[in-house]
């Protein structure tokens, strides 16, 4: 995470762990909790709680920053990157913007109220780590934006890469904190 601080000296910055997320007054707080040890699926609900209620840029801890962000890549109301180049594409949520009470994280918010926390209790630790990136993450995030056809700017998938590969913005080293991060 250093490096995203390096390269954007004016950006504040803030690492958010498990108290904070608590005392932010997440409205799936329940989901959040019943997600227990499946960490990227608590990343994802977190993500989209912080940026409905703060806006700004969210970039996941295992990810490198190689250049700065140039402004016009954040002018607009939300932003993210592709994951692919199907149709409809797959949207990435490891470098996600947004402005605050963006309507279109409101909405994953809602979108995530409507999981079965008795099912996410009950279910299998291994299953809903295969599952996370449709239950909370890309998947998730996709079909809201998709579905419902809120406008956010999509910028190239080498803008961020998220399999390792060097990105012109940013690399993503794909679950290499194991929760070892810190500010």
């Amino acid at each position: 995470m250093a490096t995203w601080r390096e390269k954007h000296p004016s950006w504040e910055y803030k690492l958010w762990t498990e108290k904070e997320a608590y005392a932010l007054g997440m409205r799936n707080a329940l989901l959040f909790t019943a997600f227990d040890k499946v960490f990227h699926a608590q990343a994802d609900v977190l993500r989209y709680e912080i940026l409905h209620k703060y806006g700004g840029v969210y970039v996941d801890a295992d990810s490198e920053c190689l250049r700065p962000i140039d402004d016009v890549l954040l002018d607009s109301e939300n932003f993210a990157c592709l994951e692919n180049d199907h149709d409809p594409p797959l949207i990435m949520n490891s470098f996600l913007g947004a402005v605050p009470s963006s309507a279109l994280f409101g909405a994953v918010i809602n979108e995530l109220q409507m999981i079965d926390i008795d099912a996410v209790l009950a279910e299998d630790r291994d299953t809903l780590y295969k599952i996370a990136w449709v239950l909370t993450g890309p998947g998730c995030f996709s079909e809201v934006v998709h579905r419902d056809r809120y406008t956010i700017a999509l910028h190239p998938k080498h803008f961020f890469a998220s399999h390792g590969e060097p990105g012109l913005y940013g690399r993503h080293w794909l679950g290499s904190t194991n929760r070892s991060y810190s500010d």
